[in-house]
């Protein structure tokens, strides 16, 4: 296991690999920022030790598949404006556009992994998105275990990463992982009818227009008129996403 922990925030958001985004901080509670990492096989696998809440916007490159795990109860994550429990999964896929956050000190879980490691009938269904996964907590639990022991089993053992049992937690990441995506597509394929407001399209639009006027000041007024939706979307939206205001963001 290699840690690096940090007392900059910026140094530690530019840790992180696998994507390019931009990170805030928020409320410090400590100015500390640890990261574990472990590979197995291909796969990294990441325990993140924040001493702040934080905001990370931005997009996972078109070859890495994400799959996050919150894992401090009693803390609100938010991923793309959907509310990701505690024993919930965040699932990004290859090139998604995502914004993650929190507003306080908190730890969590992920697994990056090439994307040509997935089934490519899976992989065919993929459309670039950001999701809370639609799944049974059974599976999330089993896939959260075996990170966690593979974790477990790298700091106990200096010559893990180098050992034949990596290569078998590879394969059993890799099959759960197959295994949460294909279920939650098969879940929301079931719902299909059920209408979902374009809160990302909303997003996108906001900072367009933003990036536009940077030099003139911006009202939630004209991020409503930019995005055709109403001021009360508009700051829900925001709230949503970042867990702030338009006023606050700007």
């Amino acid at each position: 296991m290699r840690t690096e922990s940090f007392k900059d925030f910026d140094d530690f958001a530019s840790s992180i690999p696998g994507i390019e985004s931009k990170m805030l901080m928020r409320a410090p509670e400590s100015r500390r920022w640890t990261i574990r990492r472990v590979t197995s096989g291909d796969i990294e696998i990441q325990l993140g030790e924040l001493g702040s809440g934080n905001i990370a916007a931005g997009a996972v490159r078109p070859d890495t598949f994400i799959l996050y795990l919150p894992l401090t109860s009693g803390i609100e994550y938010l991923g793309n404006g959907e509310r990701v429990g505690s024993q919930g999964c965040l699932l990004i896929e290859p090139g998604a556009e995502f914004c993650i956050s929190t507003k306080q000190k908190h730890d969590w879980l992920a697994a990056f992994m090439p994307s040509r490691l997935l089934p490519a009938q899976l992989l065919d269904c993929f459309t670039r998105s950001c999701r809370v996964a639609d799944v049974d907590g059974e599976v999330i639990e089993q896939f959260r275990t075996t990170l966690s022991e593979v974790l477990v089993a790298s700091a106990a053992e200096e010559e893990f990463e180098s050992t034949r049992a990596v290569s078998n937690a590879a394969l059993e990441i890799q099959r759960l992982a197959a295994r949460l995506s294909e279920t939650d597509r098969q879940e929301r394929r079931a719902n299909e009818g059920r209408p979902r407001m374009p809160r990302q399209d909303i997003v996108r639009s906001a900072l367009a227009f933003m990036e536009r006027c940077h030099d003139r000041p911006v009202h939630v007024a004209d991020l409503a008129d930019a995005c055709a939706v109403s001021e009360r979307t508009v700051r829900s939206v925001f709230h949503d996403f970042y867990g702030l205001s338009p006023v606050r963001y700007l």
